[in-house]
């Protein structure tokens, strides 16, 4: 198991590594301001030539990664597994989590594009601020420790479920 994530990982690190070498470009939509082309795409057909075709790479059929490059910006958008409904429910919540501090994460996207469940958001300011391979060894370390720290959670759930199950049938055999 940790092999497929560590290939998944690598895939992903590398096809950062290519994707992410950005720089300043004012839009050609709004005058006099350099926004992120990545968001801007579809309407109109002059960003066409400056936005790439997105590239997905999958670890399954529910776990995968789209990352879209353009010449300003990148934007990187992953479905985290849900092999159950609790799985799903936790997904849900650690995504509302780590968009409510979207502030702190400069790179997080506070809305997920739909069919995704967490969307990063690098800009050519970010690379200039922070280094390249800080920016995509953050990405990696989120992807290679999402599963544990679900897993985790659920864990946790589940042990909590069982003690307050136990202490409830205990109270019914005491009556």
């Amino acid at each position: 198991m940790a092999a497929a994530v560590q290939v998944y990982s690598d895939a992903i690190r590398k096809t950062l590594e290519a994707t992410l070498c950005l720089r300043s470009f004012p839009s050609e939509i709004i005058e006099k301001q350099s926004k992120p082309e990545i968001e801007l795409n579809g309407y109109s057909s002059r960003t066409r030539p400056i936005v790439l075709s997105p590239i997905y790479l999958c670890r399954s059929e529910k776990e995968k990664c789209v990352i879209e490059p353009s010449i300003n910006s990148t934007r990187i958008s992953f479905s985290i597994k849900a092999l159950d409904e609790v799985d799903r429910l936790i997904g849900e919540k650690f995504a509302k989590y780590m968009a409510v501090r979207a502030d702190y994460f400069e790179i997080l996207r506070r809305k997920p594009i739909p069919g995704y469940d967490i969307s990063f958001l690098i800009l050519d300011s970010h690379l200039e601020k922070y280094s390249v391979q800080g920016i995509i060894n953050f990405i990696i370390d989120y992807v290679e420790n999402i599963d544990k720290d679900l897993s985790d959670i659920k864990l946790n759930i589940n042990t909590q479920a069982r003690i307050t199950a136990a202490c409830f049938v205990g109270g019914l055999a005491n009556q």
